[in-house]
């Protein structure tokens, strides 16, 4: 076996075990969160979607939201009904759809909001200190990996 192959090999395990570890402190974030706002991982993700996309565009609407988790109507229903009776977000008219409610977070979920913000502020500092070509090979990956962990379970 040539050298080259043994240190591709490496950097191969290398690469593999650096994403398994973000994978497990994402997965211990999420965890810790749900378990602080006594949800489940699912609502929390769903309430942290909500978060964020008030912060970048304002209130969402339930089918927006429906698209984005990957949920069935019926399923995102409930979760949202429970973070409704919990304080974390309300329903207000959509201010474009008069159909359609949009989804804010509430007061309650401003502590949250405040952990989330942190976590991706320092997502934003590290990934500032990359090179464009590397935010680009990044951000490939990553889509990479998205596709691939939907893969094994298709149809």
């Amino acid at each position: 076996m040539s050298r080259i192959g043994t240190t591709e090999r490496a950097d191969e395990a290398d690469s593999l075990h650096a994403f398994l570890a973000f994978r497990n402190a994402d997965m211990d974030l999420w965890r810790r969160a749900s378990t602080r706002l006594k949800l489940s991982i699912q609502a929390t993700r769903v309430l942290a979607r909500i978060i964020r996309s008030s912060e970048m565009a304002g209130p969402l609407r339930q089918v927006d939201l429906t698209r984005s988790m990957q949920m069935s109507p019926a399923g995102l229903s409930q979760v949202i009904d429970v973070l409704e009776q919990r304080g974390f977000v309300r329903r207000t008219p959509h201010a474009t759809d008069r159909r359609a409610y949009g989804i804010e977070p509430a007061e309650a979920a401003a502590p949250i909001a405040r952990m989330f913000a942190e976590y991706f502020a320092e997502f934003n500092r590290l990934a500032a200190e990359l090179t464009p070509e590397q935010r680009a090979a990044f951000t490939a990956v990553m889509r990479g990996m998205e596709a691939a962990s939907a893969a094994p379970f298709a149809g």
